[in-house]
C-alpha cells in the first residue's frame, strides 16, 4: 500500500472532489510550500553547499527546505517518476523564488510575509473544504495528506493536461466507490 498511487490518489480525492475546492488546492498548495520553505531556513543548518548566480545575494543556498523537499520528492518519484519529475522542476522553482525573496527582503520581512501567506493559503483551503466541499480536510483524518498534497495538484494538473489516462480513470472510480461506501456510511447513522 504505501506506493499505490491509485489508493493514495483516492484517499486524497474523496477529500478534494469538487472542482473549485480542488482549484484553491491547485494555488495556494504551492504557496505554502514556497512559504514554508522560507520558515525552514530558519532553523540553523551548517550551508554545505552555495552556488551564486550573482555577486548579489541570489545565491542558491543550501538549508532544511532542501532537505524536507528532497525526501518529499524522492517519494514522489517512488508513486510516478512522471510526476516526480514535474514536481521536481515545480517545487525546485519555488525553492530558488524563496531563497530570492528571503536574501532580498531579508530574514525579519521574508519571515512576516511567509506567514502571512500561510495564514492565507491555509484559510482558502479550509473555506474550500467547509464551504464548496462539504468535508473536513483530510489532514484531520491522515495527517500524512499534507505531505502528499503537493505531489496531488501537480498530478491532477498532468491529468488535466492529458497525463495517463487510464491512471485517471483508475483513480475517478476509486473516489467514486469511495465516496459512495461514504454516503452510504452516513445513511446508516
Amino acid at each position: 500500500m504505501a506506493f499505490d498511487l491509485v489508493s493514495h490518489f483516492a484517499s486524497y480525492g474523496a477529500y478534494h472532489n469538487n472542482k473549485t475546492n480542488k482549484i484553491i488546492h491547485i494555488i495556494f498548495v504551492p504557496m505554502i510550500v514556497w512559504s514554508l520553505i522560507i520558515l525552514l531556513r530558519l532553523i540553523p543548518f551548517e550551508s554545505l553547499l552555495s552556488f551564486p548566480v550573482s555577486d548579489e545575494k541570489d545565491g542558491f543556498e543550501f538549508h532544511w527546505g532542501a532537505v524536507v523537499l528532497a525526501m518529499l520528492l524522492l517519494y514522489y518519484y517512488a508513486l510516478d517518476f512522471g510526476v516526480g519529475l514535474v514536481a521536481t522542476a515545480k517545487y525546485g522553482m519555488l525553492y530558488y523564488a524563496a531563497n530570492l525573496v528571503y536574501n532580498h527582503m531579508g530574514s525579519t520581512s521574508a519571515t512576516r510575509l511567509a506567514i502571512a501567506v500561510q495564514i492565507l493559503s491555509w484559510t482558502f483551503q479550509f473555506i474550500g473544504h467547509g464551504v464548496f466541499e462539504g468535508r473536513r480536510p483530510a489532514l484531520f483524518d491522515n495527517i500524512f495528506q499534507t505531505l502528499v498534497a503537493p505531489f496531488f495538484v501537480t498530478l491532477e494538473i498532468m491529468f488535466l493536461l492529458g497525463y495517463k489516462p487510464k491512471l485517471r480513470r483508475q483513480c475517478e472510480n476509486k473516489i467514486e466507490a469511495f465516496l459512495k461506501q461514504v454516503n452510504l456510511n452516513k445513511k446508516a447513522k
